[in-house]
C-alpha cells in the first residue's frame, strides 16, 4: 500500500504533457505546453512530430521552474529552431531543467540555452548547432549562478566572442561531449571557462579561435582527463590557453596550430602532465611549452612526431578517438601500470597488457569477454587469492567497473570526494592504504576496517571526502595496500 501511495503521488506531483504541434504558439505548442507544465513535470512529443522542426517566431522559452524536456520517444529526431532570430530556452531561477535528445539550432544574439538566476541545466545526448551569439557563448552561455551538466553532446559550428560553443562563469562539468568547428570571435573556439569545470572524455576538434585558445581558454586551474584535442587553431595556444595551473592525464592531443605561440597548449601556472600523447602540434612563434623540464617531469608521456594514430574514428564510446595503431611502438603498454583511472575515453575498460597506454584510448587485443572472465584466483600473482580482486589485474575494493564501483575521483574547489566499491559482507575485513599524490607531494590516507565500515554504503558503493590545499590539483590516486585476514 506504501509504495502505491508514493507512486501515486508522484505522478500527481510530475504529470506530463505532450507537444502535438509544430506551431510556435497556440494549443499542443512547445511554449503553451511549458507554461502549462507543473514544477518538476514531464514534457514529450507525439510521434506525428518525428523529423520536423519546431521554429520559434516570437522569441525565447523562457522557464522559471524545474521540468524536463524529452525526445526520446521520437528518437531525438526534432529540432527547435531559433530561425537566426532568437535563442531557445533562458533558465532564469533556481529550478532544474533537463533536456534529453533534443536538437537546438539556428539561434542568433544570445546562447542557444542560457543558464541563470541559480538555475541548474542538465542536456544528455543533446545537440547544439549554428548558434551565433553577439556577446558570449554561441551554444551555451552559463551565468556566475548558474550549473551545467552535459554528458553525450554535440556542439558544432556555433560562434561567439569569448566561447564559440560554451561560455561558463558557474559551475559546468561535461562528459563524453564533442565540441566541433566551433570559433571563438576572441577567446576560446570551444569553450571559454571562468568557472569551475569537471572536463573528461570530450572531443575538440577543428575549433579556431581568433585570439587565444583553438579548443579551450581556462581562467581557472584545469584538470582534463580522456580528452582527444585535435586540428584546432588560435594565434596562442593552438590546443590550450590556461591563465593558471593545468592538468592532464591519458589525453590526446595532437596537430593544433598557433599562428603565434603554443601550438599544442599554453599555461601560466605548473603544468601537470601523465600518460599523455603531444605530437605534431605547430607554432609559429618561437615559444612551446613542449620544453626538456616538462618532458623530464611528466610522467609516461609521448612527445615525439608522427604518432603512431589510427584515423579519427568512431571506435565505440560517446565521441571520435584516434586510436594508437595495432603493433605501433611507443603507445602500447607504456603508460602507467598501475592506473588509477580504470576506463579510457571511451568508457571502455584500461590495462590489457602489462601496463595501460598512452593516450585517450586503450588499444584492447583481447575480446571483451575474454577480459570480463571471472574475477576470482589472483590475476595480478601478488599472492592474495580472493572473490573481489578484478580479472583487470588490480587489487580489489576498487570494484569491477561493470557494476559502476570503480575507484573515483571528483575535484570540487578544495574538496576531492573519493568513492569506491565495497563488499559489505567483507568490509569488516579489510584495511586498505591510498596514497593520493598531489603536485609533487603524497598524502597517505589510511582506512581501517571500522572507518570502512562507518562509511555509508549506497548500493555497494562508499564515499568520502578530502580537504586538499586549495593551490594544488589532484593529480593521481593509488591504492597502495590491501590486506585480509
Amino acid at each position: 500500500v506504501g509504495f502505491f501511495l508514493l507512486v501515486s503521488a508522484m505522478l500527481e506531483a510530475a504529470p506530463f504533457l505532450v507537444v502535438t504541434t509544430t506551431d510556435d504558439e497556440g494549443a499542443g505548442s512547445l511554449r503553451q505546453v511549458l507554461s502549462e507544465v507543473d514544477d518538476g513535470g514531464l514534457v514529450t512529443f507525439d510521434e506525428s512530430l518525428r523529423g520536423q522542426v519546431i521554429t520559434l517566431t516570437s522569441g525565447y522559452i523562457e522557464l522559471d521552474r524545474s521540468v524536463t524536456v524529452d525526445a526520446t520517444s521520437i528518437d531525438g529526431d526534432l529540432s527547435v529552431s531559433g530561425e537566426e532570430i532568437s535563442v531557445v530556452f533562458v533558465l532564469n531561477g533556481p529550478g532544474v531543467v533537463s533536456l534529453k535528445r533534443i536538437r537546438i539550432e539556428n539561434t542568433y544574439r544570445e546562447s542557444g540555452v542560457t543558464v541563470l538566476g541559480g538555475g541548474k541545466v542538465e542536456m544528455e545526448y543533446c545537440s547544439i548547432l549554428n548558434g551565433s551569439a553577439i556577446n558570449n557563448g554561441g551554444g551555451v552561455h552559463v551565468g556566475d549562478a548558474g550549473t551545467l551538466v552535459m554528458t553525450s553532446c554535440l556542439l558544432e559550428g556555433n560562434s561567439g566572442d569569448l566561447g564559440g560553443g560554451i561560455y561558463n562563469d558557474g559551475v559546468m562539468e561535461i562528459r563524453g561531449c564533442t565540441f566541433r568547428g566551433n570559433e571563438g570571435r576572441g577567446e576560446g573556439g570551444g569553450l571559454y571557462n571562468r568557472g569551475n569545470e569537471i572536463i573528461r572524455n570530450c572531443l575538440f576538434v577543428g575549433n579556431n579561435a581568433r585570439e587565444e585558445g583553438g579548443a579551450m581558454w581556462m581562467k581557472r586551474d584545469t584538470y582534463l582527463e580522456g580528452c582527444t584535442i585535435v586540428e584546432n587553431e588560435a594565434v596562442d595556444g593552438g590546443g590550450i590557453y590556461c591563465t593558471e595551473d593545468l592538468d592532464m592525464n591519458y589525453c590526446t592531443i595532437v596537430r593544433n596550430v598557433a599562428s603565434g605561440d603554443y601550438g599544442a597548449f599554453h599555461a601560466v601556472g605548473p603544468i601537470g602532465l601523465g600518460n599523455c600523447i603531444i605530437s605534431d602540434n605547430v607554432e609559429s612563434g618561437e615559444k612551446t611549452e613542449i620544453t626538456d623540464r616538462l618532458m623530464r617531469e611528466s610522467r609516461f608521456c609521448y612527445f615525439e612526431g608522427g604518432a603512431p594514430l589510427d584515423e579519427l574514428a568512431d571506435n565505440g564510446g560517446p565521441t571520435l578517438t584516434l586510436r594508437p595503431t595495432a603493433g605501433g611502438s611507443g603507445l602500447i603498454d607504456l603508460a602507467d601500470p598501475n592506473p588509477a583511472i580504470l576506463v579510457d575515453g571511451r568508457n571502455e575498460p584500461r590495462m590489457f597488457g602489462v601496463a595501460s597506454d598512452i593516450g585517450a584510448v586503450e588499444i584492447q587485443e583481447g575480446s571483451r569477454e575474454e577480459f570480463l572472465a571471472t574475477p576470482e584466483g589472483d590475476p595480478d600473482g601478488d599472492g592474495d587469492e580472493t572473490i573481489l580482486e578484478l580479472a583487470m589485474g588490480r587489487d580489489p575494493l576498487v570494484a569491477d567497473y561493470r557494476s559502476d564501483k570503480r575507484l573515483r575521483i571528483e575535484r570540487l574547489g578544495n574538496t576531492a570526494t573519493i568513492s569506491f566499491g565495497v563488499d559489505p559482507e567483507m568490509a569488516a575485513e579489510i584495511e586498505m592504504t591510498l596514497m593520493v599524490s598531489v603536485g609533487v607531494a603524497g598524502l597517505e590516507v589510511l582506512l581501517t576496517d571500522e572507518e570502512i565500515r562507518a562509511l555509508p554504503l549506497v548500493d555497494g558503493i562508499a564515499e568520502f571526502d578530502l580537504v586538499l590545499d586549495a593551490r594544488v590539483k589532484f593529480y593521481r590516486m593509488d591504492v597502495r595496500e590491501i590486506s585480509y585476514p
